[in-house]
């Protein structure tokens, strides 16, 4: 059937001669309709970026051109500098060696582009060409199917279009640069006069020694630190990334130590050359117009990067010492779910005290970029920071600067004054140093009745800090709020970091209208009832309601539309489904507990996109239950996340880190979780008591694997809700307060069970210096994990090794799905077609005898040849005996281990088993080499007068590779073929019979593989022959069409 185009409604084909059009819709407040704004998508050509590309290292004679500009001498004594010259020179030699070596990638991708255009004109017209199958097997070979969509959203997010400034629309190039030049060099600039500071000791009371911080740098560490760098991730100005220090670092490490250690002894002459960046613009919100509405982030230099990340690793393990608890961003092993369960827990609990209390979300004003650094080093020396490490700090603010990149193009050089650069790994760490004064400030403000104490609050934390998002708790008297409006100014005259009220809110907890009223005038911020946001999540005082939860399932639903469903099949939806739709949630679930209702909608959703790529499905559309494909794979599933047993095993968690970490901020504050996860918990962990501190007597598994509520039930019905709930083993161990704790009817039963705990008390001993241990059986570890969790859950479930075989194999994602549906007698047959009584045919297409199943067509089918099921089973035997002979190479004559070698075995051997006479063995190893026929070949001419020198990409070269290193065997005509195009090979047989001079088993062998990638390699070639032919055709018309 032939597809027709759909007809254009605003535009037609012409439009295409202007592929630089930007159209964009203006704001209307007239009118419910918006004007269309179509302009050119105009940027100057200046210079040229460099930018290191991955495939460069895996290039025959990259190494040698990056030692040769390298290692060439350089006129200057300083490391630093000398470092900075051979960077410049090295950007040159490889742009060169590039041009020569791989030429103009960007003319190469332009023509292929051509020939798909060409291509999809023609679709509607052809069958499908081996062209396409040939691209078609490559989207098969993309790791991620979203990856594609993904580079064309963000382009086009990324595009900055125009900038308002004061209701007046930039749109060209020199202009938007200009403005983005004044607003950053007002910012990071210009530094504020501080009048007066703290004295720290006096209220931040935090010193530690970190004089082993300043040690000089090791190659060991730094070749770590190099191995955790991003491989192609954020080139600085430089060009080069990680992927380039790994791969050239037994050339230039050598140098970078030198500089690095230069750089820690003080010899920094000219570092500046190396510490300097780029900013690029991320919108922070849909609609951003002004340069304020983007989030700028910093691209550095490559070596500034490292030295920075260096850093950033001797300082990480420090920083749970150094900050306080109620601050988790930027520190291992805390989480931003900390923050909300603080918040949250404290909100209900003010709320049930029934006093007045406020909520105050405070907004630091560009925090990142208003740090003082006089303030940041006074923070440092006091925190116990050594004299070198706070030069090194002071060394790269102070040398710092910046360009803004304005839709790729570089803007003037601003020299840093103030402010943490983000993009910098050592930035983060610096900043929550100097927001964790915030917090002693407020601490200690509440300690010296500054500030009323919160109302009934068992938890010595009355703010939450996550980087620079802010929540306070304050009562609502006049005093309070001059207080916390006194702290907040002092802290930003000192620090930088100055609050905005006028975008800050405050949300009232039990407040009159007096008190509301007050809470306004006094801070002059907006007042915000629950629920509202905090972190992303709703913070609610209640069971969050349907209306609150709602926009969170409008959400995931708006992520379906930008995937171009029908342009996905099922194996690409269900990775759209596991990457997108789940993963979102993940967030949200971990601190809340998901109604029922709300699950079943996003199922829906998330079942309809996988079957029909719709926001529902029903009825045959869904062949498979989708309890059965929430399963993990093991179990017979599609490993697509049930969100109940997912949500069960992420909050289970709080009850680990409740038992075995107190240092959490929410700690002492009482954590609501489902009655069925905390079951699993009680049942899963083992208590070994030291101190008896954090186990409950009476309902933790502390007594030979069981609870004494599970031993002594009668006994434990007389036990009172509350002491049920909190009192621990040493409690009820010290002055026998268990025994108080009985307050029920004392039956023959609670005597005898009474008399039984009292035994098991007398016989135990507590460690008071050993606290309590907890281990989680379902792990080897010990430790808690959602994962082991999970599974756990699945218990019952018919667990099968046949599975793994399925999803571990290196099939394309769609065939793997195929054979899930197989294995499951999911797909459309004629017997499920009868039992459904639509149309079908009453017996197999194959065989035209038995009735058709999966399991007839793929297995017992007659139609299916002999010799093929023969040649399978001669497959599996060739496998097996050269894998053993392998092993007894390996054992006997001390061969090393190589897979290479096996399959190269394989194929010679295979090759003589063919010329015994086992054809149906020859088809499976051959059938996919065939020799290309002789008649396409004139055109690798025309290939040749493109591109002299072609560009052979890196799998081809590694084939190639392979077969130079054979050395020893002779040219065969496929080898003619690949090195001298133009000559038309020889009508031969694949692979070659062996001639008759040479008998030796591993001459044949290197025979046998040289011949299969030669083969390969050929075949690659003459497709791409058709591929440029077809350029250099349309280019010809085009030009002639020109002239005329």
């Amino acid at each position: 059937m032939r597809l027709l185009p759909l007809l254009p409604r605003g535009g037609d084909s012409s439009w295409t001669r202007f592929p630089d059009a930007v159209l964009q819709i203006a704001a209307s407040s007239v009118s419910d309709h918006c004007p269309l704004v179509l302009g050119l998508k105009v940027c100057p050509r200046g210079k040229r970026r460099f930018l290191f590309k991955s495939f460069w290292p895996k290039l025959p004679g990259f190494e040698g051109a990056v030692k040769q500009n390298w290692e060439a001498p350089v006129s200057s004594s300083y490391a630093v500098e000398r470092l900075s010259i051979k960077f410049q020179r090295l950007t040159k030699g490889l742009q060169k060696w590039s041009q020569r070596k791989v030429g103009n990638v960007k003319t190469q991708l332009a023509m292929a582009k051509e020939v798909l255009h060409q291509l999809e004109i023609a679709r509607d017209s052809r069958a499908l060409s081996p062209l396409r199958k040939k691209l078609k097997l490559h989207c098969l070979r993309l790791a991620s199917l979203e990856l594609y969509f993904h580079q064309q959203a963000r382009y086009r997010k990324n595009f900055i279009a125009t900038f308002r400034v004061q209701d007046i629309l930039v749109i060209s190039q020199e202009e938007k640069q200009e403005v983005a030049f004044v607003f950053f060099s007002n910012l990071l600039g210009t530094a504020e006069e501080r009048t007066f500071s703290f004295n720290l000791p006096a209220f931040h009371d935090r010193h530690l020694d970190l004089s082993h911080l300043e040690e000089l740098f090791s190659a060991e560490e730094v070749w770590a630190t190099i191995r955790e760098m991003p491989i192609d991730k954020a080139p600085g100005p430089d060009g080069f990334t990680g992927r380039f220090y790994r791969s050239c670092w037994g050339i230039i490490g050598g140098d970078v130590l030198l500089a690095l250690n230069a750089i820690h002894r003080g010899h920094v002459f000219n570092f500046r050359l190396l510490n300097s960046a780029f900013i690029t613009l991320i919108p922070k919100k849909e609609d951003a117009s002004e340069v304020k509405d983007y989030r700028p982030i910093s691209l550095i230099h490559s070596f500034a990067k490292l030295v920075t990340k260096i850093l950033a690793n001797r300082l990480a393990p420090h920083l749970p010492e150094l900050v306080s608890s109620n601050q988790t961003a930027f520190i291992r092993g805390r989480s931003i779910q900390d923050n909300f369960l603080l918040v949250q827990q404290l909100a209900r609990a003010l709320h049930r005290s029934k006093q007045p209390h406020v909520l105050l979300k405070l907004d630091m004003t560009k925090a990142f970029d208003s740090v003082s650094w006089s303030f940041l080093l006074e923070v440092l020396q006091h925190l116990g920071f050594g004299r070198k490490w706070c030069n090194l700090i002071s060394l790269l603010l102070s040398t710092a600067s910046t360009q803004v990149l304005i839709n790729g193009q570089p803007g003037q050089y601003i020299s840093h004054l103030r402010g943490l650069r983000q993009g910098d790994p050592l930035s983060p760490m610096l900043f929550i140093l100097v927001m964790d004064v915030l917090n002693s400030l407020v601490s200690v403000a509440g300690q010296r009745n500054l500030l009323q104490p919160i109302h009934g609050n068992h938890n010595p934390h009355r703010i939450s800090l996550y980087a620079d998002d802010v929540v306070l708790f304050v009562r609502p008297t006049i005093d309070d709020l001059q207080m916390v409006k006194e702290l907040l100014e002092c802290f930003g005259h000192v620090s930088g970091l100055r609050c905005n009220l006028s975008k800050s809110a405050a949300t009232p907890i039990q407040c009159s209208e007096e008190d509301i009223a007050l809470v306004s005038t006094e801070l002059s911020c907006a007042v915000a009832n629950f629920p509202c946001t905090y972190l992303g999540i709703p913070l609610t005082i209640h069971k969050p309601s349907k209306s609150v939860l709602l926009p969170l399932v409008d959400k995931v639903a708006n992520k379906l539309p930008g995937w171009k469903a029908p342009l996905l099949n099922r194996a690409g939806r269900l990775v759209v489904v596991k990457a997108v739709l789940t993963t979102t949630l993940i967030h949200i679930m971990t601190a809340l507990d998901l109604p029922k209702w709300m699950i079943k909608a996003i199922d829906k959703l998330r079942r309809g996109f996988l079957w029909k790529g719709q926001e529902q499905a029903r009825g045959g559309s869904c062949l498979v239950s989708w309890a059965k494909v929430q399963r993990p794979l093991q179990f017979g599933g599609l490993g697509v996340l049930d969100l109940e047993r997912t949500g069960w095993a992420l909050r289970i968690r709080w009850l680990w880190f409740q038992k075995t970490d107190p240092s959490r901020p929410w700690a002492g504050v009482q954590i609501s979780i489902p009655k069925k996860a905390s079951a699993l918990f009680t049942a899963a962990v083992d208590f070994i008591i030291g101190n008896g501190r954090t186990t409950k007597f009476w309902t933790d598994r502390w007594v030979q694997g069981k609870t004494l509520a599970e031993l002594v039930p009668n006994l434990f019905n007389a036990i009172p809700k509350r002491a049920v709930q909190r009192r621990t083993v040493s409690q009820a161990i010290d002055n026998r307060n268990w025994v108080s704790d009985i307050k029920g009817a004392l039956t023959v039963q609670v005597l005898s069970e009474y008399l039984m705990v009292w035994d098991l008390v007398d016989e135990l001993e507590l460690q008071p210096g050993i606290p309590d241990q907890l281990r989680w059986k379902l792990s080897s570890s010990g430790d808690y994990s959602c994962k082991s969790a999970y599974e756990f859950m699945f218990t019952g479930t018919v667990k099968r090794s046949s599975w793994k075989r399925i999803w571990r194999s290196w099939a394309p994602m769609n065939c793997r799905f195929f054979m899930w549906l197989a294995a499951n007698n999911k797909c459309w047959t004629s017997d499920r077609l009868a039992k459904r009584e639509l149309p079908h045919q009453p017996a197999c297409p194959f065989c035209d005898q038995a009735e058709e199943t999966i399991n007839h067509v793929l297995a017992t089918s007659r139609s299916l040849d002999k010799n093929l099921r023969k040649g399978f089973n001669s497959l599996v035997v060739l496998v097996a005996w050269m894998s053993w002979k392998h092993r007894n190479a390996c054992v006997f004559d001390g061969t090393q281990p190589q897979v290479q070698a096996v399959l190269s075995q394989i194929a010679a051997e295979g090759h003589l088993w063919c010329l015994a006479g086992a054809t149906g063995l020859r088809d499976l190893l051959l059938r996919s080499a065939l020799v290309p026929q002789p008649s396409s070949l004139p055109l690798s001419r025309l290939y040749l007068a493109i591109f002299p020198a072609p560009f052979i990409p890196n799998d081809l070269r590694f084939i190639t590779s392979g077969i130079m290193s054979e050395g020893s065997f002779p040219m065969t005509s496929a080898a003619n073929n690949l090195t001298r195009v133009d000559t038309r090979p020889s009508e031969c047989d694949f692979p070659p019979p062996p001639r008759s001079d040479q008998s030796d088993d591993g001459e044949i062998e290197r025979q046998a593989a040289a011949a299969v990638r030669l083969q390969v390699a050929a075949r690659w070639l003459l497709s791409e022959v058709r591929v440029w032919a077809l350029c250099k055709e349309r280019m010809a018309k085009e030009h002639s069409l020109q002239h005329t």
